[in-house]
């Protein structure tokens, strides 16, 4: 291999490390990754309302347990007194009138318990609905992260491989042309070599006059681009 074949075989092989490069920086999954914890952190955030409010009718439903406990008791010891010997007409009215509200009040705990155990059945489903949503955004993330990290490990192998062959490959150069090249590298950010095809070169595409051409021929088979000034290859692409 020339020492032309070898600037272009070289410029190939740093075009394909900056690109595996990238991946193992920048995955392609990055962007599902990123849209996938966001939604996992929307799912997330609807929980904590759900749970609140769940929360908050369990204990309500407990203090109206409580509530209906204490009721019973207190009817019970009203009848128990109706039911204890004769007593003045003065003393059944007392008596009527407190069971009266007692059971009035009875009435309105097993109601509001009613109304408040369908509230809580309501949020218990859509608590369970936001667990399977919850649980499925968390595997969309694993699978994606999965997917991502075999992504990265496979182009940092392809990294490592190539700059063996790079360096396998740059052996062949002598110093001057290697360091003429690495220069241009840094320079032209990754696109140092171009050919002439035709009576353009293959980069920067300006359209040469027959005498520049006949001119840069003779200086082949590298040269400079009188425009770009990129390492220019005569002879390989006609």
């Amino acid at each position: 291999m020339d020492t032309a074949e070898l600037l272009l075989s070289l410029q190939e092989l740093d075009l394909q490390i900056a690109r595996a490069s990238e991946r193992a920086q920048n995955p392609p999954e990055l962007a599902a990754l990123e849209k996938a914890v966001r939604a996992r952190k929307r799912v997330e955030s609807l929980m904590g309302p759900i749970k609140g409010q769940r929360k908050d009718l369990e204990m309500a439903l407990a203090d109206l347990d409580e509530d209906r406990k204490r009721l019973e008791s207190a009817i019970e010891e009203v009848k128990a007194r109706s039911e204890s010997g004769p007593m003045d007409y003065r003393s059944q009215e007392s008596i009527r009138e407190q069971y009266s509200n007692l059971a009035k009040r009875l009435e309105k705990v097993e109601f509001t318990s009613e109304s408040t155990m369908v509230a809580l059945v309501e949020i218990e489903g859509r608590e369970a609905k936001a667990n399977v949503a919850l649980e499925r955004a968390g595997q969309a993330v694993d699978a994606i992260a999965k997917r991502a990290r075999a992504t990265v490990g496979e182009a940092r192998s392809e990294v490592s491989k190539l700059r063996e062959e790079r360096r396998r490959l740059a052996e062949g150069l002598d110093g001057d042309a290697l360091l003429a090249y690495e220069r241009a590298m840094e320079r032209f950010d990754g696109l140092a070599v171009e050919e002439l095809r035709g009576k353009s070169p293959s980069i920067c595409r300006v359209s040469l006059q027959p005498g520049v051409i006949a001119e840069l021929e003779r200086e082949a088979p590298i040269t400079e681009c009188p425009y770009c000034k990129r390492i220019l290859v005569i002879g390989r692409g006609g």
